[in-house]
């Protein structure tokens, strides 16, 4: 509706809607000071003097001006007519509808402008929505608001071995918001329905309306909806969704074109006053919006299989560092599904030091694959340290062992050849009388070595030494026999002593730097992976999580300012699940209950984040994944 203002003045206007039809158009009169000029799309009729007046106050003028009289040169750039004289009638009437086209045009364009910035706007929002169901929602939502149509469906074309169906993903009727429903379903993709015929022959349709379709129409309209909802569906359109390779992959299918797009359609008489057919214009716009979503559905499948592909990656690399120790098998998942619950923890809390720890869903998943990969690093380690079971190795352990063997070898040797000297020496009776000292001697030097080995087996445990136990190492290396070769052999190896007195666990100096290396292979091999913008931190993530707070840990001895929250969430999940996982050949696994202590004394001593260790206790994370444990 267009407003058309004119003054007390111009009294031939106060029965020109009697003289001839103005359509669309407003007509009022009004005192010259309460006219805004300022403002577009209306029409002022006044006299030339009052339009000179007018400028004095209001120099901008964006109105449509038709001057009835005179008119400066320098004012007439604000005038779209000039009638000379008041009388003249006729010349008012074309003036006035003149302006009024020129106004329906202008408000067309800039509808239309309005619409193509709006279809740009479209664009960008399509091309950064991931998740498909929020892109099939956008997508109809937008062809309903570029169009000003009330209801719309979106087709999906699904191909098959035997032939192509269209499903149905999704319905919205803006009128019917608080009583509609939707259910998925798939149809044949055939010329028997609109849509069908829309996907099967690429064709765009536009119906008034769809209750009078020619009889030899080749499809039908379904007004099963309608009838159920009580709704009438009135003006169509449908356009395809084709792929920049032409390929058709879906129908987007609107319903009833509102002259505004707000008004609500309560009714069957408010559907005949508002609802109109929908134009070129809109086929225009539609259809390049539809080209757009098919692009923006095209890339969301090609994401899709390339996560599917990068998932895969994952799984496999995974798979790969579990086979180089199976006692491991699940930490990485296990260890994971710890952190991200966590994160997850973390990034709801409003309140104190984490309220403004935000994570998005890309920094989740960033967080999920640092941690399902930050062991990978273990393919580079030797694979007999990273099982060492014992603190000797399984070869060094055999060696000892063939040395006792033959020791008590050469002793029993040895008790033989001095029996049979005294028996030759001293007759059968007196050797009689004495085999039970030699007998004596021999159990005495054998339990001796027994013994030894006894301590020596017993040292080899990957455990906490006993605070004798090098000392009693030291001297069962000062034994000596002579076997093959001619000078005196040690029973037990200074090497060996070293190896064997190691305070805790099962791995030397040289053995924990291999392992400790893992983390800066990881580093290594996550640093060549081309990383998209927000997985770009996975590396780092990883590679601090062996990091303690208080600048202890490893590879970098960084400090906790230094150590992303990431990689300190990810501490505690990787030491909780390293003392709760299945008993593995160089540790035995230990209660949930036991491993929080052991987490508290670590936060105790400025290892971990103590606030972390208590949303991990508090929250339970701790029990994600007690079904999944053996």
């Amino acid at each position: 509706m267009i407003n058309l203002f004119y003054t007390e003045k111009i009294t031939i206007l106060d029965n020109l809607r009697n003289e001839f039809d103005l359509e669309n158009i407003h007509l009022e009169k009004r005192n010259i000071s309460e006219i805004d000029f300022s403002k577009s799309l209306q029409v002022i009729v006044l006299n030339g003097f009052e339009f000179k007046e007018a400028l004095k106050n209001c120099p901008k003028v964006n109105s449509c001006i038709i001057v009835i009289g005179k008119v400066s040169r320098e004012n007439s750039k604000f005038v779209h007519s000039v009638i000379s004289a008041l009388d003249n009638l006729s010349q008012i009437k074309l003036a006035i509808r003149n302006a009024s086209i020129h106004l329906h045009n202008e408000i067309k364009l800039q509808d239309y402008n309005n619409r193509l910035r709006e279809l740009y706007k479209i664009g960008v929002a399509l091309s950064s929505e991931r998740r498909i169901g929020n892109l099939l929602k956008l997508i109809l939502d937008k062809s309903k608001e570029i169009t000003y149509a009330d209801a719309g469906s979106l087709y999906i074309v699904e191909k098959t071995d035997k032939e192509n169906i269209l499903h149905f993903k999704l319905a919205q009727t803006d009128s019917l918001k608080d009583r509609q429903t939707f259910q998925e379903m798939k149809i044949p993709c055939d010329t028997k329905s609109i849509s069908g015929f829309v996907a099967t022959t690429g064709k765009t349709l536009i119906i008034d309306d769809v209750y009078k379709l020619p009889e030899d129409s080749e499809f039908q309209f379904n007004d099963s909806f309608d009838k159920e909802k009580k709704y009438r569906s009135k003006s169509m359109i449908a356009v395809p969704m084709r792929t920049r390779e032409g390929e058709i992959i879906g129908v987007i299918q609107l319903i009833n074109r509102k002259r505004n797009y707000k008004t609500v359609l309560k009714n069957a008489k408010i559907i005949e006053q508002e609802v109109i057919s929908f134009n070129k214009t809109d086929e225009e716009l539609l259809s390049s919006l539809a080209a757009q979503a098919a692009v923006s559905l095209e890339n969301n499948e090609l994401y899709k299989n390339i996560k599917n592909l990068f998932e895969g990656f994952v799984t496999a690399s995974v798979t790969a560092i579990e086979a180089r120790d199976p006692t491991t098998s699940g930490h990485s998942e296990r260890v994971a599904i710890f952190t991200v619950g966590l994160a997850e923890i973390v990034d709801s809390i409003n309140v104190g030091s984490f309220k403004k720890t935000k994570f998005s869903v890309e920094q989740i998943q960033e967080l999920r694959y640092a941690s399902l990969l930050h062991d990978f690093g273990k393919v580079g380690v030797r694979e007999n340290v990273l099982v060492k079971p014992k603190k000797l190795y399984t070869e060094q352990s055999k060696d000892i062992w063939h040395r006792f063997h033959y020791v008590k070898k050469l002793i029993e040797s040895e008790f033989d050849k001095k029996k049979l000297n005294f028996l030759l020496n001293h007759g059968r009776e007196k050797y009689l009388e004495n085999v039970g000292y030699f007998e004596e001697q021999f159990q005495k030097e054998t339990a001796l070595l027994e013994n030894y080995m006894e301590v020596i087996f017993e040292a080899n445990e990957p455990k906490i030494t006993e605070e004798d136990a090098p000392q009693r190492l030291m001297e069962i290396s000062k034994f000596r026999f002579t076997g093959y070769e001619t000078y005196p052999q040690p029973l037990l190896r200074d090497e060996e002593v070293v190896i064997l007195s190691i305070r805790k666990g099962s791995l030397t100096p040289e053995d924990r730097a291999d392992i400790e290396s893992h983390v800066q292979h990881t580093y290594e091999f996550l640093k060549r992976i081309p990383w998209t913008e927000n997985l770009k931190n996975v590396p780092q993530i990883a590679y601090l999580h062996h990091e303690k707070l208080n600048g202890t840990g490893y590879p970098l001895r960084k400090g906790e300012k230094e150590i992303p929250i990431q990689s300190q969430m990810m501490t505690v999940s990787d030491i909780y699940d390293a003392l709760t996982a299945t008993d593995r050949p160089y540790k035995k696994s230990v209660n949930y209950e036991r491993a929080l202590d052991i987490l508290s004394l670590e936060a105790q001593n400025g290892h971990i984040n103590r606030k972390i260790l208590d949303i991990f206790i508090e929250a339970e994370i701790y029990k994600k994944t007690l079904n999944s444990k053996k």
